[in-house]
Formats: structure tokens, C-alpha cells, sequence
């Protein structure tokens, strides 16, 4: 039985259609659980008003209220039997669930490639193939400057975290400033976390498992990185479970290891939380002292040693999948546009004005790789070359065409 006031987890609702009936979808982002809960809009509406606030009479009365149906509490209480054994409220199973999962992750020898077979191929020769085959269709497209990370001057590649089945070329146009480039000492992925956090970065000492190798993380530098920030240690781990099925950093563990080979280069894998706080204040992130501390800590951590960045970040998440109105030609210009204006600022190695451009609009677009980016400018500071847009794109993101999410190469 689901607690007196339960509350539902943090989850991905969206509008579906099953054999002609209007569903809500529920999925959980965090890949604690892989079910899908497919309810009625009433229902949905009933789960959503669980937010640990209300008892099941009050969920009742509420729904009720709204629907003008009549709705009891123990009707409530089956709904939420089912969300439980489902995994989609918090709670008791929940919690035992998630010590039990995090215990395993934490005695892998490495993290797995989770989204091998479903975000990019698995198999070695079909994913190397696939690669190939990017290379082939932009082979006419004039390359872009060899990205250089050189002791002093870290570079930063922008690159998205989109599956690769939409956004392969654009990865290719992003990974193709690095096939020249000499190896870097250390490359920072800074990805976006999905789950959401409170603390603005998680750690882990796993590395990451690819197809076609794994990715080695810095595990001397994650420790290092804990004795400067002894305060900062709980933090940094308290949702490391996060790396486990995060796909962020992962889909440029691959790259990594098809550019370098066996000879990657050490990787600091770093998830970054939201800045949805930062963005409500308008205030620039680097008022969290957890923030300036990390990023200091880091670049002192680091000294002497040629650094490549890698902000695995898309851009614009729009329309009917995520709660908006059909995204027509006007609105797909102004969101391009709105995006432009963001990148524009990145390429000034701007991190405020980058952060700025997106807060004035109260994020209105969706940028899921805000923090990445934002951490990644922050990190280099203003002095350099400026950067250069390789690739823009609005990848579909439902059935009709109507939402998108945009994405974009760039070279800092």
C-alpha cells in the first residue's frame, strides 16, 4: 500500500495513441525501472496530483472536482498499487530497489554500454560501419579547423547526446575536428543529467564500457579532485546511480574511443545538474559556491596537462512531446533563431552571455544542454580563439513532425 500522502516520482509524461485511445505515457528517465505505464488521462491526472502534499481522499476530492466524475479512495489507492509495483512512486520498494541497483553498479568493473543496441548500434563492425558510412556523405563538406588542446588553452568541442539514429551526421561534422588533432592529456565530458539534482556535478570511478572499447576514466584525478573538496566529497556521489543509464556522456565514449583507439586518452566523466534554480533568480550559476569551488578545484587539478573539453549537450526540446503547441515553420525560425543567439555568446567563450541569452526567456526552449555548455565556457574563461559553428539541426521528435529537438557542432 503506497504511503498516507504519496508522491509520484520524477518522470517523463507525454501524449500517445493506442489503438485510437488518447493515452499519457509515464517512463522513467533514470532507468531504475524500464516499464512503461500507459493510463488514461483521468488516471494521469490522479498520479500527477500525488506530489506528497495530499492524502487519497484529498487526491479523490481533487480529481473529482476537476473531472466532475465520482472518484473514491480506494479507487486511488488501486491506481497507486499499480504505479508502486511499477516502481513510479517513491516509497519503501522504491528505495530498496534503488540500494539494490546502486550496489550492483558499484561492484561492476566497469559501466556498462547500456545504450548499445537501441542508441547506436552494438554489434563493433555494424557500429564501425555506421561511422563509416557519416564519413562518406560529408567526405564534399569543406573540414573543419583540427581542433588543438594545447597546456594553457583547453579546447571544448560541443557535440549532441541525441541518438545517433537522428543526429549522425552531426555528430560526425563535431567528431571531424578531432581526427587530425594530436591526443589530448585528459578529456572533461561534461553531460547532461537527465534525472535532475540538486548538487551541479556527479562523479563516478567506473569507466565506460563502448562497443568498441572502454573509455578509461582518471580515476587519480576523481581522488584528487575529493582531498581539495572534503566538504564536497557527499555530494559529488550522492547520485552516482545517475551514471548508470545516463546516456549523455556515453554516446561520446564511443567517439572517444573511435577517433583514439586503444590509445583513448584518460576521461573525467562528469554529469551536470540543473541550473533551473540559476535560471528562476537569474542569477549567474557561479554564485553557487559548489559550482565556482568544482570549477576551480578542476582547473587547479588539472595544471600542465593538455585538456580536451566535451560538452555532450542538444539544444531545443519542442512541441506536443514536451507539452507545447504544434512547432510549425514560424516557430521552428524562432527557436533557430533563439538557439543562434545562445551559440553565438558559446562561441564568444561567453559563459554568462551564453547563460543570459537562455535565462531572459525562462528556458522556455528546453535547453538540456545548458549546464553542460555553460560549465564547459566557464571552465576555459574568455581569453582564445573564438569558436566556430560546424552543424545546426532540428531532429523530429514525435510522429507528426511536430516537435523537434535541435542540436549543434561547435569547436571552441
Amino acid at each position: 500500500m503506497p504511503d498516507a500522502r504519496p508522491r509520484l516520482r520524477p518522470l517523463e509524461l507525454f501524449p500517445v495513441e493506442v489503438d485510437g485511445q488518447s493515452l499519457i505515457c509515464l517512463r522513467d528517465p533514470s532507468g531504475l525501472t524500464d516499464r512503461i505505464g500507459l493510463l488514461p488521462r483521468p488516471a494521469a491526472v490522479a498520479a500527477v496530483l500525488c506530489d506528497g502534499t495530499r492524502t487519497l481522499a484529498e487526491v479523490a476530492a481533487e480529481l473529482e472536482r476537476r473531472s466532475g466524475a465520482g472518484v473514491t479512495a480506494s479507487q486511488i489507492a488501486e491506481l497507486l498499487d499499480q504505479l508502486d509495483d511499477g516502481l513510479f512512486l517513491e516509497g519503501p520498494r522504491l528505495e530498496a530497489h534503488k540500494r539494490a541497483v546502486l550496489a550492483a553498479f558499484r561492484a561492476a568493473p566497469t559501466r556498462a554500454a547500456n545504450h548499445a543496441g537501441g542508441a547506436y548500434a552494438a554489434v563493433p563492425s555494424e557500429l564501425r560501419g555506421t561511422i563509416a558510412e557519416w564519413g562518406t556523405q560529408i567526405a564534399g563538406e569543406p573540414a573543419p579547423p583540427t581542433l588543438r588542446a594545447e597546456v594553457g588553452a583547453p579546447a571544448v568541442l560541443i557535440s549532441p547526446h541525441i541518438d545517433y539514429h537522428r543526429g549522425g551526421l552531426t555528430y560526425a561534422r563535431a567528431w571531424r575536428a578531432l581526427a587530425r588533432a594530436e591526443r589530448p592529456d585528459l578529456v572533461i565530458v561534461f553531460g547532461t543529467d537527465h534525472n535532475g539534482t540538486d548538487w551541479p556535478f556527479t562523479l563516478t570511478r567506473k569507466s565506460y564500457e563502448t562497443p568498441l572499447g572502454a573509455a578509461p576514466t582518471d580515476t587519480a584525478l576523481v581522488e584528487e579532485l575529493l582531498a581539495r573538496l572534503p566538504d564536497h566529497a557527499e555530494g559529488l556521489f550522492a547520485d552516482e546511480i545517475h551514471h548508470r543509464t545516463e546516456h549523455s556522456i556515453e554516446l561520446q565514449a564511443v567517439w572517444l574511443r573511435h577517433i583514439f583507439g586503444a590509445d583513448a586518452p584518460p576521461v573525467l566523466p562528469v554529469l551536470c545538474g540543473s541550473l533551473h534554480r540559476a535560471v528562476t533568480r537569474r542569477e549567474s550559476p557561479a554564485a553557487d559556491p559548489r559550482v565556482a569551488g568544482f570549477l576551480d578545484a578542476l582547473r587547479a587539478a588539472t595544471a600542465g596537462r593538455r585538456i580536451l573539453i566535451v560538452a555532450g549537450a542538444d539544444l531545443a526540446h519542442v512541441g506536443p512531446r514536451f507539452g507545447d503547441g504544434p512547432m510549425r515553420a514560424p516557430d521552428r525560425q524562432r527557436v533557430a533563431d533563439d538557439d543562434r543567439l545562445a551559440l553565438d555568446a558559446a562561441g564568444r567563450r561567453d559563459a554568462d552571455g551564453f547563460f543570459g541569452s537562455i535565462a531572459a526567456l525562462d528556458d522556455k526552449n528546453r535547453i538540456c544542454g545548458l549546464a553542460p555548455i555553460y560549465h564547459s565556457l566557464a571552465f576555459i574563461g574568455r581569453e582564445g580563439r573564438q569558436g566556430t559553428l560546424i552543424d545546426y539541426d532540428q531532429c523530429k521528435a514525435d510522429d507528426s513532425g511536430t516537435s523537434f529537438v535541435s542540436i549543434a557542432a561547435m569547436t571552441i
